[in-house]
């Protein structure tokens, strides 16, 4: 009687080892798999960054919804203030080009600090993208609304920094438009400056004039 309770009691133990030994096997590899599937997720995330489609075809209207209520909530809790659309020298130039133009009655109209995406498209979107947000100083718009030339205020710091590199992307995509360039100095007086103005409706226009509109 007392063999069979102590192989019993063995036996009872010999389970008892090998249920710890299971679970711990168990927690062993759950632990990992939990691991590689973290990892895994986390690769899918970031291959999904990489390769999807812009947010606009992917969510809802509602998700829309979502997105410009949270935008009206920042803008509610936050502060505004009016900043000068031109400098000064820039407004300056500004007048006297609505000046010349009225004087002309042509039906012309002078707009400030505008979008070259508003103004000219192209169906390359890298190179669309790469003028979307530029802009120019002054536009002169024609009496049917088309965009006829461009005038850029080269004031003393101007070409300082990345400025003249912007200006001659501005430049080639509106002469690839069909749209002049004008450039105009904070040297050049108010005369100089309607008489470049004029010039644009002029078909007499001398080399030099030519050249320094970018015709």
């Amino acid at each position: 009687m007392v063999v069979e309770v102590e192989s019993v009691h063995r036996l009872l133990q010999m389970l008892v080892g090998a249920f710890a030994v299971a679970a711990v096997a168990i927690l062993f590899f759950s632990n990992q798999f939990s691991r590689r599937r973290s990892k895994f997720y986390s690769k899918l995330g970031t291959y999904s960054k990489l390769y999807r489609k812009p947010a606009l075809y992917l969510v809802s209207d509602r998700k829309l919804v979502g997105v410009s209520a949270d935008q009206l909530r920042h803008v509610m809790a936050a502060e505004f203030y009016k900043k000068k659309v031109m400098i000064r020298a820039e407004y300056r130039v500004f007048r006297i080009v609505e000046a010349e133009l009225q004087s002309r009655n042509n039906g012309c109209r002078v707009l400030a600090q505008t979008s070259l995406g508003e103004i000219i498209r192209s169906d390359n979107d890298k190179a669309f993208a790469s003028i979307n947000s530029k802009r120019v100083d002054i536009l002169i718009i024609g009496r049917n609304g088309d965009p006829l030339a461009a005038i850029e205020y080269q004031g003393g710091g101007h070409h300082q920094g990345s400025a003249a590199a912007r200006d001659a992307i501005k430049k080639e995509a509106l002469r690839r438009a069909g749209i002049r360039w004008l450039e105009v100095s904070e040297d050049d007086t108010d005369q100089d400056i309607t008489n470049l103005v004029g010039k644009l409706f002029d078909l007499s226009i001398s080399p030099a004039l030519k050249s320094r509109l970018q015709l």
